[in-house]
């Protein structure tokens, strides 16, 4: 399959993150840098062309949630035939926006040629992101743009009175301006309800695994520690307050709670473990070293509950990953999340703190023959049917099938 396919992303290159972890002052964007790679790799692995992709990093803003005032512009390959084209942008808070949107302009006129039919696809609902490639399209006729939006821009984030309040500027513009893309890869159909799209113009792949976890060796039941585990966003949105409160109910010695990250509920968390000896705080870890977490823990947790109206629009890549590690699963039903999916998790029979409690006390209390099967088989699950290069094709197949894209 002959393509001339460019990407405009923000993931992190194995040699920037201990400069992006330096640097960082608060959380990274770990699950945006996997969910890019994946689809990167996997159509990587079902063309026979170079993918170019123009990379402005996902990080936080000068002063205040990042040290440094720029990020720095490079050019190297990754994986086999892609190049990564590091465009360079000033990272200052107020002015950054403006930055990002220039330079992605920039980039896109140098490195997409004119006289070849282009794909373009973008990554997330970021409006520098969105607009630069708009006023490109405006100049070269010959390129369809396909935008990935894991989150609607009014449901990214939390804040004060005056964040909230541009967010919705951000969401308007984001619904004006998402008229003129040709196609979207969308996380939930309700999305597609939200942005008023006809079937024709969206696929929905609500997550990706990594086709190579299915070399790695499954684990089975750890030896020395039984732990429950949280790895992600300490958000209190996310429901971390919720799991501290529940595994505090247990009265199980021989079981903790292990949370890894970083977020607004770290007070919470760290007054939790102050408190109670069974919970551990790891702090914000490498991705590599939280994958080899889950993979050893006796269950995985994600408390995030479907109370609040962004859960609907909503598809946590926390599943996935999850998923992978062969581990049993604790997650609320959410409407985002197929119902085939579910044979696949336990969950609490309510949203209550005792439900959540009596969950974990009734995975405490299942056979441990019986919980292996259930991870084995949410593993091959997941890594038969959602993997990088089965997604990928699913959303190439989607697209060609417009005629003057072929």
């Amino acid at each position: 399959m002959h393509l001339n396919i460019h990407f405009l992303g923000g993931i992190i290159k194995n040699n920037q993150f201990e400069y992006i972890h330096d640097n960082s002052i608060g959380n990274i964007q770990n699950a945006a840098d996997v969910f890019q790679k994946k689809i990167i790799y996997g159509l990587e692995n079902i063309t026979q062309e170079e993918l170019c992709i123009i990379n402005l990093p996902f990080i936080g803003s000068y002063p205040k949630l990042f040290k440094s005032i720029c990020s720095p512009a490079s050019k190297e390959s990754w994986l086999t035939r892609s190049k990564v084209i590091n465009v360079w942008f000033l990272n200052i808070f107020g002015i950054k926006i403006f930055s990002r949107f220039i330079s992605s302009l920039i980039a896109l006129f140098k490195f997409i040629p004119f006289t070849k039919k282009s794909i373009l696809f973008i990554y997330s609902a970021h409006i520098p992101f969105v607009l630069a490639a708009l006023t490109y399209k405006f100049f070269n006729k010959n390129i369809k743009i396909c935008l990935i939006v894991p989150d609607l821009p009014e449901y990214m984030g939390d804040g004060n009175f005056i964040y909230k309040f541009l967010k919705k500027i951000d969401a308007a513009l984001f619904y004006l301006i998402i008229k003129k893309i040709h196609y979207f890869v969308l996380l939930t159909e309700h999305m597609a309800k939200k942005m008023r799209l006809l079937t024709s113009q969206y696929i929905i792949i609500e997550g990706i695994a990594s086709s190579g976890e299915i070399y790695r060796e499954h684990y089975n039941y750890p030896i020395e520690t039984k732990y429950f585990l949280y790895s992600g966003t300490l958000s209190k949105r996310y429901g971390i307050a919720n799991l501290i409160d529940a595994f505090s109910m247990l009265r199980h010695s021989d079981v903790e709670l292990w949370i890894c990250g970083n977020g607004d509920g770290l007070e919470y968390v760290l007054d939790a473990v102050k408190q109670n000896v069974r919970i551990k705080y790891l702090g914000l870890v490498p991705h590599a070293k939280s994958l080899f977490l889950q993979q050893h823990a006796y269950a995985l947790v994600n408390p995030r509950q479907a109370i609040e109206e962004y859960t609907t629009y909503s598809f946590p890549s926390k599943i996935i990953e999850y998923m992978v590690a062969g581990r049993p699963i604790v997650m609320y039903k959410m409407k985002g999340v197929p119902d085939e999916y579910d044979p696949y998790y336990f969950s609490p029979a309510d949203n209550s703190v005792e439900a959540l409690s009596n969950c974990l006390i009734n995975i405490l209390s299942c056979n441990v023959d019986t919980l292996t099967e259930i991870g084995s088989l949410a593993r091959k699950f997941i890594l038969s049917n959602k993997n990088e290069i089965v997604q990928s094709k699913k959303i190439l197949n989607f697209i060609l099938e417009e005629p003057n894209v072929k």
